[in-house]
């Protein structure tokens, strides 16, 4: 009965969807603003700027929360890879395709520098992969902003493999990482919301 009990999948939590939703959203309002250029004007820019503030450290906050669970297993280093791995390595391709058809340049595939918005998705392959050191760190957050702050002391610090962006959202990551179901339901409770309005706004 128990070995039934724990191999029934998860319930998804509306709370974390909701909120991946607004922030997924929320990315394409931002890109949307930096098509059109209109992140010259006061009212455009401000609105890009409180966009881009907080919206990808949120959405690494609940990867990290979600990455929990996540043990180097088998199975889950399968599902990481045709999760993840492949659909990078596809959109990889068609990026530099698009490349070479609408812009007449040479194809090349780059699978080392991700393009435009890849790089989140090959940082949270790397990031998972990483959660199961990460987890038997003493002090697994102090860490991972001591990471931060020193890694891009490097002057060869580059894009390769999203290194840049990896070490500093790590922090985040790590804290969705450290986070319990008991915190996030007092969060969740938290009865004064409007202060959280008021530093947002702020």
């Amino acid at each position: 009965m128990a070995d039934d009990i724990s191999a029934r999948p998860r319930a998804r939590d509306p709370f974390l969807d909701n909120a991946r939703g607004i922030l997924i959203a929320l990315v394409v309002v931002g890109h949307t603003l930096e098509s059109f250029s209109v992140i010259e004007g006061v009212l455009g820019g401000t609105l890009y700027k409180a966009i881009y503030s907080f919206h990808m450290a949120a959405f690494v906050i609940i990867s990290g929360y979600l990455s929990r669970s996540y043990r180097n297993e088998p199975r889950q280093v399968k599902r990481l890879l045709t999760a993840m791995l492949v659909p990078y390595v596809i959109f990889q391709m068609v990026h530099e395709a698009g490349k070479a058809l609408l812009l007449g340049q040479d194809f090349e595939l780059q699978l080392f520098m991700p393009a435009w918005t890849m790089w989140f998705l090959l940082a949270l392959l790397l990031w998972r992969l990483l959660t199961p050191v990460l987890r038997q760190l003493r002090h697994p957050l102090l860490f991972a902003v001591a990471v931060s702050v020193i890694a891009p002391l490097d002057p060869n610090l580059d894009s390769t493999l999203t290194l840049g962006r990896l070490v500093g959202m790590l922090p985040f990551f790590v804290l969705g990482l450290v986070c319990t179901p008991q915190v996030l339901e007092r969060i969740r409770s938290f009865r004064h919301r409007w202060v959280g309005a008021l530093v947002l706004l702020a």
